[in-house]
């Protein structure tokens, strides 16, 4: 985690020859990040760019997309990210209007440098494209750092990656994915659902931005929450490609065929997970918690891998070939069953006595405005609340089956949305 936080304070260090480019006006965020990619004024509507810019938006706006910008890597909503820039949230809501186009948010070139600090970035959906699928929310083959980020609703038709595919240098630090989704069609005469893997987060690593040649398998997520994140092939959370470290993270409620939470894949792939909660993911196939690949490796330190849910392996699997390092005072498993195929818990490792109790899942991004996907139904957890009589002074305690301190519901969809579509912004469902 130290290596992540060093390497955020490397990269994001503004340089002397920097230019501070405040959207407001004809300055637009679109064209803002064009003045910094060519050093411009994007025709005189934005203070000229220079070097490394920072592009700073107005406090707790919305910036709503209506159309595509370029096709470079498939249809995406705002200029490729080419040079380094920083953009400063604000508590802002980047997010496409729910009767545009299906298009991504933001992809980053090769020379790309993006640094994104208190966002939500909503409603993206990247669909089949034969320049790069995957990437509801972001595409990257360039830099990608991500602070106090929310990526909720964004889609990936026929591609991996419903919040981020990214590839290279990726640092993720106390985001949110949720209702992030990876998917396929279902009909019969349905192309074959095939890499629509990584729910929330898609990640392999890449040649260098630099040199073309040697790979940098450069992944690290810290103090981030993974809940609600579907893929319709592996890792409902995140899946990787590559090494990666992982530490004070929470996975809880995502799925997948195989590994719920979290999947291991391609061959030398190298995760290390620590101090992370691992809980109430499930699997249609095997490992609701976890799937390690064959010719991949998983090393648990202090991290609770207990309370999912999958046919065979429900709270991991590793197939023949991988390698497992559990010795690390972990917990894996419940009422006297560890739940694990393909390797064994450790001597520090324990059994928990019953499943662990739902993860607080606080928000650490900015509010945002309500959206347009249905909210999930009512788990037996925190059933709908039915009015109901006071309780009697002498007896405080909560009436039988209902939770003392329920977590609010989600955001209930907008029905009638006003018409024009300009300010209509939200995330389409997915199709079938």
């Amino acid at each position: 985690m130290l290596s992540g936080i060093a390497l955020i304070l490397a990269m994001c260090a503004q340089p002397a020859l920097a230019a501070t480019i405040n959207v407001g006006g004809r300055c637009t965020l679109e064209r803002a990040i064009t003045a910094a990619n060519n050093d411009s004024t994007a025709g005189g509507a934005c203070r000229r760019g220079r070097g490394a810019d920072r592009i700073v938006l107005p406090r707790n706006g919305r910036h709503v997309l209506t159309g595509v910008n370029n096709r470079t890597y498939g249809p995406t909503g705002l200029p490729v990210i080419r040079s380094r820039v920083t953009i400063v949230g604000n508590g802002n809501t980047i997010l496409r209007a729910r009767r545009a186009e299906r298009f991504r948010i933001f992809a980053v070139a090769r020379s790309g440098r993006l640094t994104l600090n208190r966002l939500t970035i909503r409603g993206g959906f990247a669909s089949r494209s034969n320049r790069g699928s995957g990437g509801g929310g972001i595409r990257s083959i360039g830099v990608l750092i991500s602070i106090n980020v929310r990526f909720d609703g964004n889609f990936s038709f026929y591609g991996s990656g419903g919040g981020i595919w990214a590839q290279n240098i990726v640092v993720i630090i106390r985001n949110r994915f949720s209702r992030n989704r990876s998917f396929c069609s279902i009909l019969p005469d349905a192309p074959a659902c095939v890499d629509v893997n990584g729910g929330g987060v898609f990640y392999a690593s890449g040649p260098d931005p630099i040199t073309d040649l040697q790979p940098i398998p450069s992944l690290t997520i810290g103090d981030s929450t993974f809940v609600s994140n579907i893929a319709s092939g592996t890792g409902g959370g995140v899946m990787v490609c590559g090494d990666a470290a992982i530490s004070d993270s929470i996975f809880a409620d995502n799925a997948a065929e195989q590994g719920g939470g979290l999947s291991i894949d391609d061959e030398g792939s190298s995760v290390e997970l620590t101090d992370s909660t691992m809980t109430d993911n499930t699997a249609t196939e095997s490992g609701g918690g976890i799937f390690i690949a064959d010719g991949t490796a998983l090393t648990l330190n202090n991290t609770v891998v207990a309370g999912n849910f999958a046919p065979r392996a429900r709270e991991a699997i590793a197939e023949p070939g991988s390698f497992v390092d559990a010795d690390n005072f972990n917990t894996i498993g419940h009422s006297d069953i560890h739940g694990v195929v393909g390797f064994t818990p450790g001597p520090s490792d324990i059994v928990a006595e019953q499943p662990p109790p739902a993860p607080p899942i606080a928000d650490p991004a900015p509010p945002a405005p309500p959206v347009a996907v249905p909210p999930p139904p009512p788990t037996p957890e925190t059933p709908p609340v039915q009015p109901a009589p006071p309780l009697p002074p002498a007896d405080p305690a909560p009436a039988p089956g209902e939770d003392p301190s329920p977590e609010p519901p989600p955001p209930p969809a907008d029905p009638s949305p006003p018409s024009g579509g300009g300010d209509d912004a939200g995330a389409d469902e997915p199709p079938a």
